[in-house]
């Protein structure tokens, strides 16, 4: 018999879920780097870096089956529900309990099998429809193949850079059809020296340190503006990060990348990025 358990404090929740996420950290990169910042803030009081402002209450939430932890979810409104990989009946638990508490549940993301059949057991109890959105690869580099170097040099983005950077990652959430407040992340980013970019006499191409784990970081926000592209600027900025954050202990990068686009997903592949999973962001319409 399958339970859920609803945690009312994130490190207590990392503690219970972090050791069947780690057995994929890679792979679980997101929930692990969510969960990490959750319990950080709740540690620091300081505001995790989101894309859109985040309620107060996160569900936090343990599968349980004979007192072991076989999955977890997390869901920090307005954001979609975040699962892992679980089995049928830690599926339906999840799906019994969520229409219970959560019945506007707007999406679910997660390893590809987990979410569709999580959709599939959500639509059944609330008549929701589920829609596609995207469909993802998970990659993971251990050690980086450097593409040629094009002119110009890697380095940390800087205050001056924030109208420009701001700008490019309004246009970056315009292109992925998840809208970003620019400015605001362009300054809370460089306030905290987590994005970088390629300079050719001014900025190129950009990309950010992310979500961390026990023994890795992930890369996101890789973002080259239309009239740089096709020069080598996100390949090398995407290698010089890659490279930064092995030197700095990490013992792997990973991240996520559109199954749909071929050419960033020939970049990561060149400079030393494979697949370790796939995931599938689905949304549910009522």
């Amino acid at each position: 018999m399958h339970s859920v358990r609803r945690h009312g404090s994130a490190t207590d929740f990392l503690v219970m879920a972090e050791p069947l996420l780690l057995r994929k950290e890679a792979e679980y990169n997101l929930l692990l780097g969510i969960m990490n910042a959750l319990a950080e803030q709740e540690r620091s009081g300081k505001r995790p870096i989101m894309a859109r402002p985040i309620d107060s209450v996160a569900h936090l939430m343990t599968v349980e089956r004979a007192g072991e932890v076989v999955g977890c979810a997390l869901r920090t409104p307005p954001y979609r529900l975040v699962i892992s990989e679980a089995s049928d009946g830690a599926l339906d638990a999840l799906a019994d309990h969520l229409a219970e508490v959560d019945p506007t549940l707007p999406g679910v993301h997660g390893p590809t099998a987990g979410s569709i059949g999580f959709a599939d057991r959500w639509t059944d109890r609330t008549g929701d429809r589920a829609v596609p959105l995207r469909s993802m690869e998970i990659l993971q580099l251990d050690r980086v193949a450097w593409p040629a170097t094009p002119p110009g040099r890697f380095r940390e983005a800087g205050p001056g850079d924030v109208p420009t950077l701001g700008e490019w990652i309004h246009a970056f959430g315009a292109e992925i059809g998840e809208p970003q407040d620019g400015a605001a992340q362009a300054r809370a980013r460089v306030q905290d020296g987590s994005l970088f970019l390629w300079d050719d006499d001014g900025p190129r191409s950009i990309a950010a340190m992310a979500r961390r784990s026990r023994s890795g970081c992930s890369v996101n926000l890789v973002y080259t503006p239309p009239e740089h592209r096709g020069r080598g600027y996100a390949s090398a900025c995407v290698a010089a990060l890659s490279d930064r954050i092995l030197r700095s202990g990490f013992k792997h990068c990973s991240l996520y990348t559109d199954a749909a686009n071929p050419t960033s997903n020939h970049i990561y592949r060149a400079i030393g990025y494979r697949q370790v999973g796939s995931a599938q962001e689905i949304l549910f319409e009522r």
